[in-house]
């Protein structure tokens, strides 16, 4: 409720006093950004599953949007990094948002016309969701399980073990082909 009424006065903002064409089809633009937000609440759950303090939350979080504001052509073209870093910008989910929703709004783009964009933000969005309650459950089960004076080793062996777990199912995958 709140995303639609806020986008929708930024959206009218930007089209009545900014001159801003609106090229596409106003459901399809809802639909973008209704899947995004869903995308950022998986990785803001993600986040916030570790830090057990508000403080360590707002830290974290800001270290994980940080290098997406700079580098997700919100506020600069990322076209104008170099050649080598696009990829790795072309996977952050603000960039795939961003740039699905310029080209709805500005180049009257469907959802099919922005279905890569679509995938970069379903995938960042199902590693939220899908992490998240895992990783918040196990960590709650060390905090039970582990003295006091033994839990920074006891957090540091589960986050290398899931680590090493997610670093080995690509190879594994792979070999399975």
């Amino acid at each position: 409720v709140f995303l639609a009424l806020e986008a929708g006065i930024l959206v009218s903002f930007a089209v009545a006093a900014l001159d801003v064409p609106l090229r596409g089809w106003l459901l399809a633009f809802g639909a973008v950004a209704a899947f995004g937000a869903m995308t950022f609440v998986g990785i803001g759950l993600l986040v916030a599953s570790r830090p057990r303090t508000i403080e360590g939350d707002s830290g974290l979080m800001n270290f994980v949007m940080f290098p997406m504001w700079i580098f997700s052509g919100v506020f600069f073209s990322y076209e104008r990094f170099p050649e080598a870093a696009l990829p790795a910008i072309r996977a952050l989910p603000l960039t795939a948002l961003v740039d699905a929703l310029r080209r709805v709004m500005l180049d009257g783009a469907g959802l099919v016309g922005v279905a890569s964009e679509l995938a970069v933000l379903a995938a960042w969005g199902i590693a939220g969701f899908a992490i998240a309650p895992s990783l918040i459950a196990t960590l709650s089960l060390v905090e039970q399980r582990v003295p006091a004076a033994r839990l920074t080793e006891g957090m540091a062996f589960i986050h290398t073990g899931l680590a090493a777990g997610l670093a080995l199912a690509p190879a594994d995958y792979q070999q399975g082909e």
